[in-house]
């Protein structure tokens, strides 16, 4: 049994193939069970209360079971260490989770409540009151037809359920309003505008998802200083949680490459607007190519520089929340705003190529003066900066 317990604990580089290959049904089983779980919380969602506030979507914060696999990182630690590491809980937040049998770990449909070492295929639960971060109410609809939906999104929402979000995402809210079952093809980061494919069935979505590898895709993004058309063909990597890049450049990562064209430099704010092409699809690849280039977008806070991390932008009055009764927790509102959009997919489905082309935003005009936008996002970053150190 003691020997068992070595190996279920090994991380998956020093496991035999026998070894891995039960790690592996050992995860898959896990992956269907949370997937279970998930459209079982769906459901008792579907009345969540919402409230539309100043052209923002609110949900009324809602008890929500939060699942995760094991990370292949967290083999061997205690859940009081993946806790405080990963999701910045303290030693009087865990001794409360675990009294109130909030924080668990479900094994072989057996659930520990109480610290210990995680193993290979593990389920970390843990119930909170979770507070959903507002977004905004409107999706306009750029294209629409039998087979798929092809939102303009809006920065500041997610396309799909995950972390802080299970009701205000971009497919969530479309399925709610035309009470059918959509399906993903690809995604755009929280923070990043612009064209989203979106498809109407599950047949849809993986025909495009075979041919996406061969999609054009192209974003306009402005950036800090004097930028000239290049090439960027640099491996990312993603890292840990603890650190404050999420992901970065590194000689491990996976091959990628991004073609970067000038539009228009503007020297009253030292901004540069540019395309961006990227020919593969990492995460964040074209703001990590950028902060490698010393030229980052000019508003964005996780990337602009190194020495610096916050992850909010501004906070409007009439966003601001008292703080909650059942948690004592007031809500964070983060940076709701990045210059970086997707202007043009073109993808194939059905045997034919289609292009789709979104709306420049004001930001990416040529005429448009950000000097004011940029004062504006220094003093309250600079202002949050400070209150955090």
């Amino acid at each position: 049994m003691e020997e068992k317990k070595k190996i279920e604990s090994k991380p998956n580089n020093c496991l035999s193939r026998k070894e891995r290959r039960e790690a592996f049904k050992k995860k898959i089983k896990g992956r269907k069970e949370m997937k279970k779980n998930r459209i079982n919380q769906c459901k008792e969602l579907v009345e969540q209360k919402i409230e539309i506030i100043d052209g923002m979507r609110w949900v009324v914060p809602y008890l929500y079971w939060f699942e995760v696999m094991v990370k292949e990182r967290w083999i061997g630690k205690e859940i009081k260490e993946i806790m405080k590491e990963e999701f910045h809980y303290s030693d009087d937040d865990i001794t409360r989770a675990f009294e109130k049998g909030l924080l668990k770990i479900k094994r072989n449909n057996n659930e520990i409540n109480e610290n210990c070492i995680v193993i290979q295929g593990d389920i970390l639960l843990n119930q909170i009151h979770r507070h959903e971060l507002p977004v905004p109410y409107l999706l306009p609809i750029i294209y629409e037809d039998n087979d798929v939906i092809v939102v303009n999104k809006p920065s500041g929402i997610p396309t799909h359920s995950g972390g802080r979000y299970t009701e205000n995402t971009v497919i969530r809210i479309l399925e709610k309003e035309r009470n059918i079952k959509l399906f993903g093809v690809h995604r755009l980061d929280r923070l990043t505008s612009g064209v989203l494919l979106i498809a109407k069935s599950s047949e849809i979505a993986n025909e495009i998802q075979r041919h996406f590898i061969n999609a054009y895709k192209k974003y306009i993004c402005r950036v800090i200083g004097y930028m000239d058309s290049c090439i960027v063909n640099k491996p990312i990597i993603e890292t840990s949680c603890i650190t404050k890049q999420r992901v970065t450049v590194g000689c491990e990562g996976k091959a990628s490459t991004t073609i970067f064209e000038q539009i228009q430099y503007d020297e009253k704010t030292d901004t540069t607007l540019l395309w961006a092409i990227p020919k593969t699809g990492r995460m964040h690849q074209i703001r990590v190519h950028l902060s490698y280039e010393n030229h980052p977008i000019a508003n964005d806070s996780m990337y602009r520089n190194k020495n610096e991390y916050c992850t909010h932008f501004s906070i409007p009055e009439n966003w601001k929340q008292p703080e909650c009764k059942e948690c004592t927790s007031g809500i964070e509102i983060p940076q709701e705003n990045l210059w970086l959009s997707c202007v043009e997919l073109s993808v194939e489905y059905h045997g034919t190529t289609k292009t789709f082309i979104s709306e420049i935003p004001k930001w990416g005009t040529k005429n448009y003066d950000c000097s004011k936008d940029l004062q504006e996002w220094r003093t309250v970053h600079n202002q949050i900066l400070s209150e955090v150190n």
